[in-house]
């Protein structure tokens, strides 16, 4: 009421002050000079409530966010200085990594925090309270070391002591990296295995297994070995002794999908997954029905694996988990359906002429996914992570001299983009954490996307002799396994 007589006060003096600049002008009868006022008086009262209106707009449509910047593996060790912006403000972490933007448009949907060798990272706006996970690109530097050979040999015999000539399986790994390996024992039990070992890791742990069937009895055994680059392991005699679990099922993939990869394997940590024993074809779908003859432990716990794949350098994947097994009986029936693959909005693949600030949109695959999104160029590391449980995403333009415009992407250049969907329903995406990522069982990812911000340039396309988008695929994947994300996003090699 009091606002409404003070417009009103305004609009009368106003009237007054235009009357006799109009009486004053002598442009015309009285009446047309009244006629005129009026008019003018109507339209700076309009003026002067939608200013009104408009203040009171400005002050009521913006906020404060306050948080925390921190690491993504250890939520005690905070981020000072990260750069954080959103709806248009920027400030720095202070040194306790607590952030504090105040003025933020309400329709901000988003929040993003940047540091030199950190990998920039953009999360939902949820809350008013939101900590910004980032991850050190140390944490993730990816570098071909030369492999070194370090011999396994070993015998296979049976309960009786007699020497079994059957397929051994062999799986090593360390610090998420992990070779499968197949062959078959000589007639006289003897295996051997050459394993790569990366020159950067000295050690790593083994599984050996094989499986022997006599008269429609199947007994065997796994054995769990450590193996130290450049000393041959010498096993000595495996028995095939212990129990065996057939485990079985069904597969139904997404149409235009084939069926690439089932696997069975051990759980050895919350997020590393150890292969047993595999079918697949690189090239050519598999059949739907597996079957597999699993040497089991009381002590151990197992899972199984589908994959269904389209397209070539499996750009477009979706897989689905059986996980906490507990294979104690002869058999088990696992029949699995994979969820539905992408239908990716925009950029589309190869597209030109691109914003700087792309907004990344595509299909929903249900209401329990979350979506993650990375993006670089051929040659460097990830540049850009991005968490949304929405059907898209928008790149942050940070303003110059920020500080944050280190990762504003480039007219002429060229990026490739990852996106990924997992069934985490209840994540909570203002408090993201390592841990959040090692219990979901379904996962869809495309990659081989790329684009272009404006025009081409030459300086902006990559010229490795591999095919594009591998650079940025190898970098990815290693990160993805630092995250936790148990998948590899290249071509099982």
């Amino acid at each position: 009421m009091f606002k409404n007589v003070v417009v009103l006060v305004l609009s009368l003096s106003l009237f007054c002050l235009v009357g006799l600049v109009g009486c004053g002008q002598g442009g015309g009868t009285e009446e047309q000079s009244v006629a005129t006022t009026s008019t003018t008086m109507t339209t700076i009262t309009t003026i002067l409530l939608t200013s009104s209106s408009t203040t009171s707009t400005t002050i009521m449509s913006r906020k404060t966010i306050s948080g925390i910047v921190r690491s993504f593996y250890d939520a005690s060790e905070v981020v000072p200085s990260a750069i954080v912006y959103a709806g248009g403000v920027v400030i720095r972490s202070g040194d306790d990594g607590v952030y504090h933007l105040s003025g933020v448009d309400l329709t901000a949907e988003t929040i993003s925090a940047v540091l030199p060798d950190y990998v920039a990272t953009t999360i939902p706006l949820i809350d008013d309270d939101v900590s910004i996970p980032l991850i050190h690109s140390s944490e993730v530097y990816f570098s071909l070391y030369v492999p070194e050979r370090t011999q396994v040999n070993g015998r296979l015999i049976d309960e009786s002591g007699a020497p079994v000539s059957v397929a051994v399986s062999c799986t090593f790994w360390a610090d998420n990296y992990f070779n499968v390996y197949t062959s078959n024992s000589n007639s006289s039990g003897e295996f051997s295995f050459s394993i790569h070992m990366l020159e950067n890791l000295n050690l790593y742990d083994g599984y050996l297994s094989a499986v022997n069937e006599t008269g429609g009895v199947y007994k065997g055994k796994f054995k769990r070995v450590v193996l130290e680059r450049g000393i041959t392991l010498e096993v000595g005699d495996i028995v095939l002794d212990g129990s065996v679990t057939t485990v079985s099922g069904d597969i139904f993939v997404p149409d235009e999908y084939n069926l690439s990869l089932v696997e069975c394997g051990i759980q050895v940590s919350p997020t590393t997954y150890i292969p047993l024993l595999r079918t697949y074809d690189l090239d050519e779908p598999i059949a739907s029905s597996y079957s597999f003859y699993v040497p089991t432990s009381s002590e151990e716990t197992y899972y199984i694996r589908a994959i269904a794949t389209k397209g070539d350098f499996w750009s477009d994947v979706t897989s689905k988990y059986v996980i906490d097994l507990s294979l104690a009986e002869d058999s088990y029936t696992y029949d699995l359906s994979l969820p539905a693959g992408f239908s990716v909005v925009s950029p589309i693949p190869d597209q030109v002429g691109v914003s700087n600030i792309p907004k990344f949109e595509w299909a929903s695959l249900g209401d329990d996914y979350i979506y993650l999104i990375w993006l670089g160029n051929d040659y460097d590391d990830i540049k850009w992570q991005g968490f949304t449980d929405k059907t898209y995403l928008e790149y942050p333009l940070y303003p110059l001299g920020s500080g944050g415009e280190i990762v504003n992407l480039e007219d002429g250049q060229e990026y490739f983009w990852i996106i990924m969907g997992i069934n985490l329903s209840e994540i909570d995406l203002s408090d993201i954490n390592v841990a959040d990522f090692s219990s979901y069982t379904e996962h869809v990812y495309k990659t081989d996307m790329r684009f272009t911000v404006g025009e081409i340039s030459a300086s902006g396309v990559s010229s490795f002799g591999v095919k594009k988008g591998q650079g940025f695929k190898m970098h990815a994947e290693k990160f993805l396994r630092e995250m936790g994300i148990r998948e590899r996003i290249q071509k099982i090699r």
